[in-house]
C-alpha cells in the first residue's frame, strides 16, 4: 500500500494501522482460547485462603487478563478508525490547495496517538469493571452515528466543490490543486464508505448470533456454532475488508492478485471478465496530468 501511493501518506498510514491491528486481535485470541475452550478452568486461577478468607489470583489468570485487555483495545481502536479518517479528510479540505504537496506526518501521528490513548484508557476501565461491554457497544454506536453524519456532510461538501469547479473552469479557469484535492477527498471517502459498510455488516452479523445465544432462541447444540461464527466474523474481518477495498483500487488489486498462489491466480485470470474501457480510463496518469496542465495554461 505504501509503495503504490494511491492515497495521501496520512490516509495510507491510518489504513495500514487498521490492518496491522489484526495481529493484536490474533494475539488476544491465542491468549484467551485455552480458557474459552476449557483447557484451563477459570476456577483454577483463583485460590481462596481458608484461614484468612482472602482470595489470591493465580499466575494462570494473567494470560486471560492480558488477552481481555488486548481484545478490548482492538475493538475500541476499530471504533476510532472511521473518525480518524474523517478528521484527516476534514484537514485535507481545509488545506485543499496545498495538502497533497506536503506529507504532514503530524496529522496521522496525532490522530493515531490520540485514538490509541483513548482506547487504552477505556480498555483499562473495562478491565476494572468501570466500563461494561454494553457501554462499549453504546459508545461504538454513538461514535459511529456522529461520524457517519460528519462523513455525509463532508462528502456532500466535496461533491459540491467538485461540481462548482467543473462549471467555473469553463468561464473563469480553476485552481488545479483545489480541484485535484476535492476529487481525492471524494475518492478517499468512497473507500472509507466501503470499509464502513463491510465492517458494520460484520459487526451486525456477530451481534445477531451473540444475541440469539443470549436470548436462548436457538437449541443448545446451536450455541457453540453461533459463537464460533461470531468469533470468525470479528477475528477475521481483514479477509472481508481487504478484498472489498482492493477491488476498487487497481494497483492494490494487482498486488493482491500477485500474492495469491499460482493456481488461484491463473484461475482468477481465466475467469475474470474484461470490461471495455473508455478513452479517459485508458489514458495514463502522465497523459491525464499533461491534459489538465494544458487546459490550465489555456485558461490562464
Amino acid at each position: 500500500m505504501c509503495q503504490t501511493r494511491c492515497f495521501h501518506f496520512n490516509l495510507t498510514i491510518i489504513f495500514v494501522s487498521l490492518l496491522g491491528q489484526w495481529f493484536e486481535c490474533f494475539l488476544a485470541r491465542l491468549l484467551i482460547i485455552p480458557y474459552q475452550e476449557g483447557w484451563i478452568a477459570i476456577k483454577d486461577t483463583v485460590v481462596e485462603d481458608e484461614t484468612t478468607g482472602h482470595v489470591q489470583v493465580s499466575l494462570l489468570f494473567i494470560p486471560l487478563l492480558v488477552g481481555g485487555f488486548i481484545r478490548s483495545h482492538y475493538i475500541l481502536s476499530l471504533s476510532f478508525f472511521i473518525p480518524s479518517v474523517v478528521i484527516e479528510r476534514i484537514i485535507a479540505s481545509i488545506f485543499i490547495r496545498t495538502y497533497e504537496k506536503h506529507p504532514r506526518v503530524y496529522v496521522s501521528t496525532s490522530l493515531l496517538l490520540i485514538s490509541h490513548l483513548f482506547s487504552i484508557f477505556l480498555s483499562y476501565q473495562t478491565m476494572q469493571w468501570k466500563y461494561s461491554y454494553f457501554q462499549i457497544i453504546v459508545t461504538f454506536i454513538l461514535v459511529l452515528t456522529i461520524t457517519i453524519t460528519i462523513f455525509a456532510c463532508l462528502y456532500i461538501y466535496n461533491s459540491s466543490v467538485t461540481r462548482r469547479l467543473e462549471l467555473q473552469h469553463r468561464r473563469y479557469g480553476y485552481h488545479f490543486g483545489k480541484r485535484f484535492q476535492a476529487k481525492e477527498n471524494l475518492r478517499s471517502l468512497k473507500m472509507v464508505r466501503r470499509i464502513t459498510i463491510v465492517g458494520v455488516c460484520g459487526f451486525l452479523v456477530a451481534a445477531l448470533f451473540i444475541s440469539l445465544v443470549a436470548s436462548q432462541l436457538l437449541p443448545n447444540y446451536f450455541h457453540r456454532i453461533s459463537l464460533q461464527i461470531s468469533e470468525i466474523v470479528l477475528n477475521l474481518n481483514p479477509l472481508f475488508i481487504v478484498p472489498s477495498v482492493a477491488d476498487r483500487v487497481p494497483p492494490w488489486k494487482n498486488k493482491l492478485i500477485d500474492t495469491m498462489p499460482k493456481f488461484i491466480r491463473k484461475k482468477y485470470s481465466c475467469t475474470r471478465t474484461v470490461r471495455p474501457m473508455d478513452y479517459r480510463a485508458r489514458r495514463t496518469v502522465v497523459e491525464e496530468t499533461n491534459t489538465y496542465w494544458t487546459q490550465y495554461s489555456n485558461n490562464w
